[in-house]
């Protein structure tokens, strides 16, 4: 982080280096040091309510646009959540039909900002197209395959859990 951007500053204590599974418990709400164990439960947490808007960046965001995107975000009264994420391409040779995550086909940043998309609302049932929106912009090739698996293993969304 110092070599790759020096201006924000950060510190070693100001970061936890830490392995994808904790990563998953944290993001989970779970308190640090808790064992894995706990994912195996598959009752259903209280819902946090959220909103998220990703896109994929593929050209660099100046400054000036950063500043304005802020003004924007903190002009409101809810507090803003953005999750940076740098995908690089692994293999220009592949098409993105059978990886696990397409978008690693380019070098492109996620940016989070509209946190219900993808999410079932409460009591109904989604679509296809629907799901499609954010579905084909992350899965790209494999959206239509998993759609498909998706509705002949769990016609019902048995687990009413969204992304399941």
């Amino acid at each position: 982080m110092e070599k790759s951007f020096p201006e924000l500053g950060l510190k070693a204590e100001d970061c936890t280096e830490t392995s994808w599974i904790n990563s998953t418990l944290y993001f989970a709400n779970y308190r640090n040091g808790e064992s894995i164990d706990v994912l195996k439960n598959r009752t259903l947490q209280p819902k946090n309510i959220y909103k998220n808007k990703s896109d994929f960046v593929k050209e660099a965001i100046s400054e000036v646009e950063l500043e304005e995107m802020w003004k924007v975000l903190l002009e409101g009264e809810i507090i803003p959540l953005l999750i940076w994420e740098s995908i690089r391409r692994k293999n220009e040779q592949d098409t993105g039909i059978r990886t696990p995550f397409p978008t690693e086909l380019e070098t492109c940043t996620t940016f989070n900002m509209d946190l219900d998309l993808g999410i079932n609302e409460e009591g109904s049932n989604t679509s296809y197209s629907k799901a499609s929106v954010w579905g084909r912009k992350y899965f790209k090739n494999n959206f239509k395959r998993l759609a498909l698996v998706k509705s002949k293993v769990d016609p019902e969304s048995s687990t009413g859990i969204p992304y399941s």
